[in-house]
């Protein structure tokens, strides 16, 4: 007889579940695909947390993280969704990957779920930028660039770093970087 149910389970037949879960998927780099824009992700955390005949909710991550802007607003919603459904639990689950942005948003669920080889965490902050100047030399390309304060053109590509200009961009990726393991101290402990 088991192995007659273990078939028919593996062949798509399941017992109705007395209360399903709502799951929402957030998928692709955050910010930049819509599976993982916020103004695609908060309207389904709300249509799952409405669902009456859910009694909790599953974030299905597969993302290497991307804009912590993003993420932030899909936390902002979330938080006040659990707050306002304090009897819906939500589950983030890992697949292949939830780093970066996707795990900052995974820290605010009630547990997250991770399969032995998923990659998981990449707590931090980066910043990158391109200097092409010495290809624009070699072409003998010229941009100029006029800013109001002294860092308003910070990352301009066609130019090289000063030490200051280094120095302000290591202070901005550390602060954030602080600030986002913070938040991971605060949700997970």
């Amino acid at each position: 007889i088991s192995g007659s149910i273990l078939y028919l389970y593996r062949n798509g037949f399941k017992l109705p579940a007395s209360k399903p879960v709502s799951v929402v998927s957030i998928t692709g780099e955050i910010g930049t695909d819509p599976g993982g824009v916020a103004d695609n992700i908060i309207p389904s955390l709300r249509r799952a947390f409405e669902n009456d005949s859910s009694k909790g909710v599953i974030l299905r991550i597969n993302s290497p993280g991307g804009l912590p802007v993003d993420a932030e607003r899909v936390t902002r919603e979330l938080d006040a969704l659990k707050k306002a459904n304090p009897k819906k639990e939500v589950t983030a689950v890992i697949e292949t990957v939830g780093a970066s942005a996707a795990y900052m948003i995974a820290v605010h669920a009630d547990r997250v779920c991770a399969a032995r080889y998923s990659m998981v965490g990449s707590v931090g902050a980066v910043v990158s930028a391109w200097n092409v100047s010495g290809l624009a030399d070699k072409i003998q390309v010229k941009k100029e660039a006029f800013g109001s304060g002294k860092f308003k053109a910070l990352l301009d590509p066609f130019k090289e770093l000063t030490q200051l200009e280094r120095d302000k961009v290591f202070s901005i990726v550390n602060e954030l970087g602080q600030t986002f393991a913070a938040e991971v101290l605060e949700k997970r402990g």
